[in-house]
């Protein structure tokens, strides 16, 4: 309830200019499709008033330990392993030998886990090889899917119209 814009609002910006931060949302209103809008706003957690104070500092902690693994050269993602510093990615225990712009892609997906983020977004960040027939992105998603999802039982990247996102659905 907020006088000039309204979290949803103020949620969205922070997202768009790429502030990589834990956002918890608190709030008085407390239905599931506020809790939803928030979470589609770029929220992590939705807390809804009244909350009791341990539960609002454990999720804190929750957020600040899960940002700890992000912050670092490692991304940890159930089973997938990516190290900035040597440039790979790891599922399983097997290498997957991505080119430079499937481990961009894939590293941008890593450090935004469980957010949409547009096709335009994710192309910014890489080189394409526009040799290539077709749409030379979906090129590329095609290849990085194939690799990271493809051998294995639990699909981490998911697309949708011109967006994709990684996450665990379950």
């Amino acid at each position: 309830m907020l006088s000039s814009m309204s979290g949803w609002d103020i949620c969205r910006a922070v997202r768009r200019v790429e502030i990589d931060i834990p956002i918890l949302m608190l709030s008085a209103l407390d239905e599931p499709w506020d809790k939803v809008r928030g979470l589609d706003a770029g929220a992590d957690d939705f807390l809804g008033k009244p909350f009791d104070t341990e539960e609002l500092l454990a999720r804190i902690r929750a957020l600040l330990r899960k940002k700890m693994v992000h912050r670092g050269q490692r991304i940890h993602i159930e089973d997938l392993e990516i190290d900035r510093d040597s440039r790979t990615a790891v599922r399983c225990g097997t290498d997957l030998n991505l080119t430079e712009s499937e481990f961009e892609i894939l590293a941008k997906l890593a450090s935004h886990e469980g957010l949409l983020l547009q096709k335009e977004k994710l192309a910014n960040h890489v080189v394409l090889n526009t040799e290539s027939t077709g749409d030379p992105f979906e090129s590329c998603m095609a290849s990085l899917r194939a690799k990271v999802d493809g051998p294995f039982h639990q699909p981490l990247i998911r697309g949708c119209d011109d967006s994709y996102i990684l996450c665990v659905l379950g």
